[in-house]
């Protein structure tokens, strides 16, 4: 089933990655599991990708899944992994 590609809210908060890194999360609507990790990084790269998802262009796909105990959860594809986020949201003009 698909869901929208705009989470219900998005997380910017310190991450466990070390001293100046955060990790953006999104926060999905009626599912389960609302919240399944995120992408860590520096804190001006990490409000740019939190911008991203709130204006709804960071997911391409977002698809209601369920994993093995039967709880469901987003299935979210990103425009891209972390390492190529700066450059992806620049050629975006974010």
């Amino acid at each position: 089933m698909l869901h929208t590609n705009i989470p219900a809210d998005v997380i910017v908060e310190p991450s466990r990655a070390g001293a100046g890194f955060y990790t953006v999360s999104a926060v999905w609507a009626d599912v389960d599991r609302p919240n399944v990790g995120g992408i860590s990084c520096r804190k001006p790269l990490a409000e740019r990708i939190a911008k991203a998802m709130r204006d709804g262009v960071w997911f391409v796909k977002a698809e209601v899944a369920t994993d093995v105990n039967g709880a469901t959860y987003v299935a979210a594809q990103g425009l891209t992994i972390g390492k190529y986020a700066n450059s992806t949201l620049k050629k975006m003009g974010r």
